[in-house]
């Protein structure tokens, strides 16, 4: 599966004012919620045990909250865009503005890692990113993200 194949305009928030980390990982489970899968609170559970393990914020105004979780077929991305930034621990102690959720089935690892990478190597272009925050409009943003993964 490319990676492109799976953003999708409902999964998707922009323009987004949130007061921190713990707003930012609810947010960002309920746009990974759905059926069939686990409800929101058992995402958001398990994105913020492995946010207690080390910060996903990976620098350059981008943190990719990602877990697997039980009860999924198939991997699920979710992208938010915080213009104004949200603290997140980040490794460079910058605000978060792009946040992109990775949630993958439980017994697919590494699945789970591959999807990870490309979304870290396609958030690595500053040019990528400043597009992607100035965008208004969640059809706009799955096609900047469309075609970055390209």
């Amino acid at each position: 599966m490319q990676v492109s194949e799976l953003f999708s305009q409902d999964r998707v928030a922009v323009g987004c004012h949130l007061s921190g980390k713990a707003e930012a990982l609810g947010a960002l489970s309920k746009l990974l919620a759905g059926e069939p899968g686990p409800p929101a609170q058992e995402i958001e559970d398990a994105l913020g045990e492995r946010e207690r393990l080390a910060s996903t914020g990976v620098g350059s105004g981008v943190a990719i909250p990602h877990g697997r979780v039980p009860g999924l077929e198939t991997v699920r991305v979710a992208v938010m865009t915080c213009p104004e930034g949200v603290e997140f621990g980040s490794v460079d102690g910058e605000p978060v503005r792009i946040l992109v959720g990775i949630l993958a089935p439980q017994r697919r690892p590494s699945e789970h890692l591959k999807v990870l990478a490309r979304v870290s190597r396609m958030l690595r272009e500053q040019g990528t990113r400043a597009e992607l925050i100035a965008s208004q409009d969640p059809v706009e943003l799955i096609a900047l993200l469309r075609t970055a993964a390209s």
